[in-house]
């Protein structure tokens, strides 16, 4: 039997060799043979046979799909002009889309609410996740920030509530995304946690239905998906959706990160984002779904009386 094969049977075998390593070191200083020897063959078996640690990390599990180059998604299904499930597209789908069909990826879709999503990713049924928040925590490979939100307060106009900061929510009725107690940072989730009148919704269609019918006072959310779903939502016939409402920016921006269980396909994204923004793609998809910031998010294209939107 060769070294080699001994050293493979079995672990009491390796821990043998490693005794014996141990014995031998001091022989190996005093100059003896035997020391040398068995320091030598020590090395070459840890070299050859022994397990190391890796430089490139394996996937995670995932139960999603098993060919390399197409990849199951979780995203968020209530999150228009970024993901419009019903034509699976949007303005942050159709970068992500491009993006990895650039490092020869192709993408399928899996629709759930918020908290649905990261449940079903980090069970192993997706191979990534979408519009993932740092404070989220899942387990996985982070990619580069590829899309960022703005989310605001929306109120009434007739309202009048001067809210500059968090703390002017205090005493009112505020309706939220699901996963904003966590992803908004910790001074609101402390306030989620001691306000009574605090709840979050999957569908944020439902926000405004409950705004414009006075069913809470304040809801939260990104500037883009409630203008977008102002002007495009189906409401009840008795819904006045063409109530002013001032927007109150007391939120900063939100970074939004992928992440995915292989950590080659987390690499492939950021190239696949790199590329788009480098040509000029990734500009023309925003602009396609009308996804901007203007001044005093001054929508142009709604319909409205003058000062329906105050900041």
């Amino acid at each position: 039997m060769t070294l080699y094969a001994f050293a493979q049977e079995s672990k009491e075998c390796r821990r043998n060799l490693v005794r014996m390593f141990r014995g031998g070191v001091s022989d190996w200083v005093s100059g003896g043979l035997m020391g040398r020897l068995l320091a030598l063959v020590f090395l070459i078996l840890l070299g050859s046979g022994l397990p190391v640690q890796a430089e490139e990390k394996a996937p995670l599990p995932s139960r999603a799909t098993k060919h390399p180059h197409s990849i199951v998604l979780s995203l968020g299904f209530s999150i228009p002009p970024y993901v419009i499930a019903d034509s699976n597209r949007g303005a942050e789908l159709d970068i992500v889309r491009e993006a990895l069909a650039l490092e020869g990826y192709k993408i399928s879709t899996h629709y759930v609410p918020n908290k649905r999503r990261n449940i079903e990713y980090s069970n192993g049924n997706s191979d990534g996740a979408l519009t993932v928040s740092p404070n989220e925590d899942l387990p996985g490979y982070y990619s580069k920030s590829y899309i960022t939100y703005q989310n605001v307060a929306f109120s009434l106009e007739k309202s009048q509530y001067a809210i500059s900061s968090i703390a002017d929510l205090s005493g009112k009725r505020v309706v939220a995304f699901q996963t904003a107690s966590v992803v908004l940072g910790p001074e609101f989730g402390g306030f989620a946690e001691d306000n009574k009148m605090y709840r979050e919704v999957a569908k944020q269609r439902d926000h405004l239905s409950l705004l414009f019918n006075r069913q809470t006072d304040v809801i939260i959310g990104d500037v883009n998906i409630l203008n977008w779903l102002v002007k495009n939502g189906s409401y009840a016939s008795q819904t006045n959706k063409n109530q002013p409402m001032t927007i109150h920016r007391i939120f900063p921006p939100s970074h939004k990160f992928a992440v995915f269980r292989d950590q080659e396909v987390t690499r492939a994204f950021d190239r696949g984002i790199a590329a788009l923004k480098q040509s000029g793609r990734y500009d023309d998809i925003l602009k396609e779904y009308e996804v901007y910031f203007p001044p005093r998010d001054d929508l142009s294209w709604r319909k409205r009386k003058p000062g329906a939107f105050t900041s």
